[in-house]
């Protein structure tokens, strides 16, 4: 297995990313509307990207918390 130096100060940065505040917003009008089933084919689509993006920053930030 290969060895790479990482920064503390690049971790950190990771560690601290954050979803803009819009599309954390934008997210939440989404799951409310679906969870009363009015999301149309586009809305589903756009809040499945968001959701997948929330859950890829979380491993990311989970990932460099671990590595502090």
């Amino acid at each position: 297995m290969r060895t790479i130096c990482i920064p503390a100060d690049f971790l950190i940065a990771v560690a601290n990313l954050q979803i803009p505040a819009d599309a954390e917003e934008q997210m939440q009008r989404l799951m409310d509307r679906n969870n009363d089933g009015q999301l149309n084919s586009d809305e589903r689509k756009l809040l499945k990207s968001l959701v997948e993006m929330s859950e890829v920053l979380g491993l990311l930030r989970a990932k460099a918390q671990s590595l502090l």
